[in-house]
């Protein structure tokens, strides 16, 4: 199922850096999985009689009852639903695709394709896009979408206020917001109905707990099942060469604390069902930080370490891929939306 959200005005998703006198720039960044997640869990429990939906929500656990596969943009064409993915970071700005080149005899790895320079290319990748790359085939440019087509950042500026309503010295700031473009909106993978949510209604998001609409989808958009559909061809091209590209479409998490780009091999031949895997090389990017608010300890939670949407390995194993879906999920915190993992050819 999916859940569509649209935001009714300016949404905020503060950076887990202070923000005081000292600090009076409070950034924005994209929404992450347990923000959307947590209003998800806030509007179910806040909608049914909160002793029955407990254990849906995981109340009192940091992660529910149920499972998010996944949170994204999502645009209408035409009336149909177009999901967006965050571009992964082997496409260029130039919409080449860079690749590993060992080189031989001296252990080095490096990216042929492109200079050793190369940008990435600073937007978002269509699902139909999604099953052209999985398969190893060249993105065309219209199935990519530059980041400042889907949102834009806005400053707003404030004054912090006594009891009496009078302004305090030296508490001039700014908050940085986040307006997605019309035709723009969230999008949530689910992984059952959720009985427990409405088909439609409202819900508060973001850290200013701003309205937005929310919709179910029943039927899966079509992009989904185009992904299913090319599976098997996917997974044979795969195992004629005994390698893999993985593809991280939401932020994932391998450490409870401090940060790690590195794979947990094991974990990941036991999800693929194949032996000796080897992490040939790597495209993550910058670490995301994070932290939150327990709403029923009272208290921050700590804060984790999270690489990239859009980050992009690459695995040689042995053995035959025989498991019968695109995707699989990898790290900590997968069921609030974290690790998703789709499986692609590395030519």
């Amino acid at each position: 199922m999916i859940l569509l959200i649209d935001p009714s005005d300016v949404l905020m998703f503060r950076e887990s850096k202070p923000f005081g006198i000292e600090h009076h720039l409070a950034r924005t960044t994209l929404p992450l999985p347990q923000t959307i997640a947590g209003a998800i869990r806030s509007s179910i429990y806040l909608s049914n009689d909160s002793k029955t939906v407990k254990d849906v929500i995981g109340y009192g656990n940091e992660e529910p009852g149920f499972e998010i596969l996944g949170t994204f943009f999502y645009r209408r064409v035409n009336d149909k639903v177009e999901i967006l993915s965050e571009c992964p970071r082997d496409i260029t700005d130039t919409l080449r695709k860079v690749e590993p080149y060992r080189v031989g005899g001296i252990g080095v790895t490096i990216f042929k394709g492109e200079s050793i320079h190369f940008k990435p290319f600073n937007g978002f990748l269509s699902f139909d896009g999604l099953v052209e790359y999985l398969s190893g085939k060249e993105v065309g440019r219209e199935n990519l979408v530059r980041r400042e087509d889907v949102f834009v950042l806005e400053r707003r500026v404030g004054i912090a206020l006594t009891e009496s309503r009078v302004t305090k010295e030296k508490h001039f700031y700014q908050t940085e917001m986040l307006r997605l473009r019309n035709g723009f909106g969230i999008a949530v993978w689910l992984d059952e109905n959720l009985a427990e949510l409405a088909d439609h209604g409202m819900l508060r998001l973001g850290g200013e707990g701003r309205f937005a609409r929310f919709e179910k989808l029943h039927l899966e958009p079509g992009c989904f099942a185009a992904l299913t559909e090319n599976w098997n061809n996917i997974r044979e091209e795969i195992n004629k060469n005994g390698r893999v590209k993985l593809y991280f479409s939401t932020p994932a998490i391998f450490e409870n604390s401090g940060y790690t780009s590195k794979l947990n091999e094991s974990e990941l031949e036991e999800k693929l069902e194949v032996k000796k895997v080897e992490v040939v090389a790597s495209l993550t990017g910058k670490p995301l930080s994070f932290s939150g608010w327990d709403y029923v300890a009272k208290k921050p939670k700590p804060t984790r370490y999270a690489i990239p949407a859009g980050s992009v390995y690459f695995i040689e194993f042995e053995g035959r891929l025989n498991i019968n879906e695109p995707y699989i999920k990898l790290g900590k915190l997968t069921k609030l939306g974290y690790g998703l993992c789709f499986l692609g050819v590395w030519p």
